[in-house]
């Protein structure tokens, strides 16, 4: 796993590479909205063209709502920690069950010699008790376990944004000096190169879509094992927590 400050500086590298990315894109059309084609002859490649950059301009539009969803990863490294203070509680609470077994003469002696109304209401509450501990320490491994998955989901999905934007920034940063260095009459010699430049991004920006809703996927599933786990209340009774007057 990456270290936060690794993890920070893939944050900050999509950010810095979005707004360069953008900025290539804006001159790019700028260049061409501002160039003079009455010399060029042919109406046909100068609207390809344009057509293009229109197209590229939406295609990365589309890519800044998508990020802009996402919004910030915020400081998944929380749930981390809330994961190992989880399994702190769950250590904690099942190193007390030994204290707490049913009929347990080093523990509770007197449970061995109650009798009458006070044995029939007391003599079972250690076991009892021991079970509700039991469901509280599992319910204690459930949170620690869907905080440390939610918490390496988030990292990863940023990570590979960031890989994904290495490849494809380096792409996108070397066609646009490209078109920016070229005369833009020698544009219409490199219109393929164009078109290659956007189909890219249109599957760059399908590629982002997809892999935000595989991870999305994956945290409904963790959402609805973590429900499926609490649902379980064993040990307790009909939902609360077991005492005299309830087992009265």
């Amino acid at each position: 796993m990456v270290s936060e400050a690794e993890f920070n500086e893939n944050v900050q590298d999509i950010d810095d590479k979005t707004t360069e990315m953008n900025d290539g894109i804006n001159k790019c059309i700028d260049k061409f909205n501002n160039n003079d084609w009455g010399m060029c002859a042919d109406d046909d490649l100068i609207e390809k063209i344009g057509g293009a950059m229109d197209r590229m301009q939406q295609v990365f539009g589309d890519l800044a709502i998508e990020l802009g969803q996402l919004a910030s990863p915020g400081w998944p490294f929380w749930f981390l920690e809330s994961k190992d203070s989880w399994l702190t509680v769950k250590s904690e609470l099942s190193g007390q069950l030994v204290y707490v077994q049913s009929a347990s003469a080093s523990s509770f002696p007197a449970s061995q010699s109650w009798v009458g109304r006070e044995g029939a209401v007391y003599r079972d509450m250690p076991g009892v008790q021991a079970d509700a501990i039991s469901g509280v320490v599992g319910y204690a491994g459930s949170f620690a376990t869907h905080l440390g998955d939610h918490g390496l989901q988030i990292i990863d999905l940023w990570v590979d944004l960031a890989m994904a934007f290495i490849d494809y920034a380096q792409l996108v940063a070397t066609s646009v000096g490209n078109f920016l260095s070229a005369d833009p009459t020698k544009w219409l010699n490199i219109v393929d190169e164009i078109i290659t430049t956007i189909s890219n991004l249109v599957d760059f920006v399908q590629g982002i879509v997809v892999l935000v809703k595989d991870k999305w996927v994956q945290t409904k599933s963790q959402m609805f094992t973590l429900e499926n786990e609490l649902a379980d209340l064993s040990g307790s009774v009909a939902g609360k927590w077991p005492t005299i007057a309830l087992l009265s």
